[in-house]
């Protein structure tokens, strides 16, 4: 289960409306703004031409992705906060986790009709819906020794096709690989991936020390990413071993890009980052992206790798970013961490400052320790990876 705090923010338009200030002179990402009303969640449409944001009272709302603009009404429903969505390749679906009101609930899209309601043994975290909108996957608590953790629902007929052979309590659940099989993650510090047609396990990959949290699969099927609490890790599919362990410490959710380039991450500690794969350099760290206090919950890539949707924080909110390769640390903007780029944040040491160009990485308003320590995770990477 998703740490849970809150939020969604889209950028400039929306500023008077309680986005956090920019400032004056510091390049930003931030390109669309919400404002703070408790988001829990937040999701992708698969053409990328809107996003869906869950909230604590149990809502769901549409926003343009280009504008920010509310389309239609609330969905209303759910008796608990949202935890999660996933919809339709047509986007005509949407399907929603209710957490404690022990349902998954697929609503049509724009008129936010009630479809089917799934009733689950227990408080529902996770959901996704397959590539053709005819399976839906519903996972979470179970009754005591049951093992229905993870359930795959028919859309057309709203009942139960395959129980998942799943851990003992399912933190996500997705659809991968052309909808062949799931890949979830559990309390049990483990994720596994399971064939939809018998509902059997066949992989599972061990090695966090602490409750994972979500994960993803690269776009060609041959690595999975996981995020625990205590850190992001990727893995090799065929050998199950892990062939990376990510700086940056423990994450809420994972996402490839759809080139299969770049990884994000939302960070625990209150950052969403993005890596490159197979170099596996940090590209960016958003700090500032929300304020500190709180989680991220949701970090996802767009469909054309473009931007990054962020929900959570201490604002309690969502917001879309920019991708562009911006390695933490590159204070000359010449596409690499180097030397100049060092003895620019040493000749600011212990100054106060409000400027990423001047080394304060972390955007506490002075150049210290944290910021050289983020300029050396980057250090000897360049643009483009």
């Amino acid at each position: 289960m998703k740490s849970l705090l809150g939020g969604f923010a889209l950028a400039v338009a929306f500023i008077a409306n309680g986005a956090p200030d920019v400032v004056a002179g510091c390049p930003t990402d931030l390109i669309l703004d919400v404002p703070a009303i408790g988001v829990t969640c937040a999701s992708w449409a698969p053409d990328g031409s809107f996003v869906a944001v869950g909230f604590v009272d149990g809502r769901v709302r549409l926003f343009n992705a280009e504008t920010g603009d509310q389309i239609g009404s609330d969905f209303v429903g759910h008796e608990d906060r949202v935890v999660a969505i996933a919809i339709s390749t047509d986007g005509s679906l949407m399907v929603t986790a209710g957490a404690m009101d022990n349902t998954a609930r697929l609503w049509q899209i724009p008129s936010g009709t009630v479809s089917q309601t799934f009733l689950h043994s227990g408080a529902v975290w996770t959901v996704d819906i397959s590539a053709a909108g005819t399976l839906v996957v519903v996972g979470g608590y179970g009754t005591q020794n049951s093992g229905n953790c993870c359930t795959v629902w028919s859309v057309l007929a709203g009942v139960p096709v395959t129980p998942v052979a799943a851990q003992n309590e399912v933190n996500s659940a997705r659809f991968v690989c052309d909808g062949a099989w799931i890949l979830t993650t559990s309390s049990d510090q483990t994720a596994a991936l399971t064939e939809v047609a018998t509902g059997s396990t066949f992989a599972v990959f061990v090695g966090h020390s602490a409750p994972v949290n979500d994960a993803a699969m690269s776009p060609d099927c041959s690595l999975v990413a996981t995020a625990g609490h205590d850190a992001v890790k990727v893995w090799d599919v065929e050998t199950l071993q892990c062939v990376s362990t990510l700086d940056g410490g423990g994450a809420n959710s994972v996402a490839f890009s759809p080139d299969g380039n770049y990884l994000a991450a939302g960070g625990m500690d209150g950052t969403p980052k993005l890596w490159h794969v197979g170099s596996w350099c940090r590209v960016h760290t958003y700090f500032g992206a929300h304020l500190p206090g709180g989680p991220i919950y949701d970090a996802a890539l767009s469909p054309d790798g473009a931007l990054l949707l962020t929900a959570g924080g201490a604002d309690r909110t969502a917001r879309i970013w920019t991708t562009e390769c911006r390695l933490d640390g590159d204070l000359n903007s010449d596409g690499q961490v180097a030397l100049p780029d060092l003895a620019g944040l040493l000749a600011n040491f212990g100054q106060p400052t409000a400027c990423p160009t001047d080394g304060d990485l972390d955007g506490d308003g002075q150049v210290g320790l944290p910021d050289l320590a983020g300029l050396l995770a980057s250090f000897g990477c360049s643009c483009p990876l």
